[in-house]
């Protein structure tokens, strides 16, 4: 839930000038009623069949199904609409339409991988694979070219891929 940008826009009014991320998250103060979509999809389900007011889903997770209708992709007042064929859950939703409020840029996280359990050798030979240019970095059931027709699990428009990082950059990066 975008909590931060709910919390900026309405923290300044008198009414609720002390809100907080527990009260988005519970039915009652700020929100008659908080549901939870179980998935992206089931998120954006929600919203199309007016069981939601809003709600917050990942632009990616949606791909498959709803093609841009008006605007600028991924930014405010963009308006998407459920693609003809679109598989469940919006196989009934072809047509249907909803728009977009806020966009907030969130970066994947990292795959991890437990040593202890796999052993070095193999974490060693993962990341490789990972990292590498032929099997995964130009591989385009991968990496997608932004103009493909299809969608896959990232999309690339410049020099995505995947990089080895050590774990304090990760930990550095979470605090």
């Amino acid at each position: 839930m975008p909590t931060s940008t709910i919390l900026n826009e309405f923290t300044e009014t008198e009414e609720f000038a002390d809100l907080t991320e527990e009260d988005l998250a519970e039915s009652g103060r700020f929100f008659e009623q908080v549901m939870f979509g179980n998935t992206h999809q089931g998120s954006a389900v929600n919203l199309i069949n007016d069981r939601a007011d809003v709600a917050a889903f990942c632009d990616t997770c949606l791909e498959n199904y709803v093609e841009l209708a008006e605007g600028e992709e991924n930014t405010p007042g963009a308006i998407y609409e459920v693609s003809e064929g679109a598989a469940d859950p919006f196989s009934n939703l072809a047509g249907e339409q909803f728009g977009i409020i806020s966009a907030t840029p969130v970066l994947n996280a990292p795959f991890i991988a437990n040593e202890s359990t796999l052993g070095a050798d193999v974490v060693t030979e993962l990341q490789e694979v990972f990292a590498s240019d032929e099997e995964v970095a130009n591989n385009e059931k991968i990496f997608v070219p932004e103009d493909a027709e299809e969608g896959g699990l990232f999309s690339k428009s410049a020099d995505e891929r995947f990089v080895v990082v050590e774990d304090e950059w990760l930990i550095q990066s979470e605090n």
